[in-house]
């Protein structure tokens, strides 16, 4: 989830996400947590090999020319060393093409969107439901990712926020202007109407 960060109910952010708060009561919430890079491949390819951006070399995003090496030692790598399956289905930014060279054994990146991947998921476990082998899934999901409107609201969800009655507490940095409130209330949309009722079905 890209521009995500704390943005949720069970952050204290003043957005719907019934789906993902009811996970983080019944799991673990991170208060105090941190990425090693603010873009998004440098981030990504960090938690993959346990390198910051300056040692792995991911100092920049995937589809402009930046690229997790076939050397490193990823945790898919790992995971299939320690008799794991592994898959990928969705989303990744590590390398531009070809992610099983990130060590995964099976790939599905058909889709990328949070509601299209229901299925993917679903499809994914119930092959596996009375499998001995352990194994790892990582699922991509774009969603949040800029632009909010274009790209991901539907008719239905495009007004869900009202851009002047969102509140910018969570954004103390931000400048309270016209274009601000559109894109807040549109990051608010995508959260609540797209990704949280696809993690409560994935659930």
């Amino acid at each position: 989830c890209h521009d995500l960060g704390q943005h949720l109910g069970c952050y204290g952010a003043d957005v719907d996400t019934p789906n993902i708060d009811r996970i983080a009561a019944d799991g673990a919430r991170l208060a105090n947590s941190f990425c090693s890079a603010p873009q998004c491949s440098p981030s990504r390819s960090s938690m993959m090999t346990g390198y910051y951006p300056h040692e792995n070399g991911v100092m920049g995003l995937a589809h402009m020319g930046w690229a997790l090496g076939d050397e490193w030692e990823t945790l898919p790598k790992r995971l299939r060393k320690a008799g794991y399956e592994t898959a990928l289905l969705g989303f990744q930014h590590e390398v531009p093409d070809d992610p099983e060279r990130l060590g995964y054994e099976y790939v599905d990146s058909g889709t990328k969107r949070a509601l299209g991947l229901v299925d993917v998921v679903d499809d994914f476990l119930a092959e596996r439901a009375d499998a001995d082998e352990p194994f790892f899934v990582s699922v991509g999901i774009e969603e949040p990712h800029r632009p909010f409107r274009r790209e991901y609201l539907s008719d239905e969800t495009y007004d869900a926020y009202d851009p002047d009655e969102v509140p910018l507490d969570d954004f103390p940095y931000l400048p309270d202007a016209p274009g601000v409130r559109e894109d807040v209330a549109d990051l608010r949309s995508v959260i609540s109407e797209v990704l949280d009722p696809a993690v409560g079905r994935y659930r």
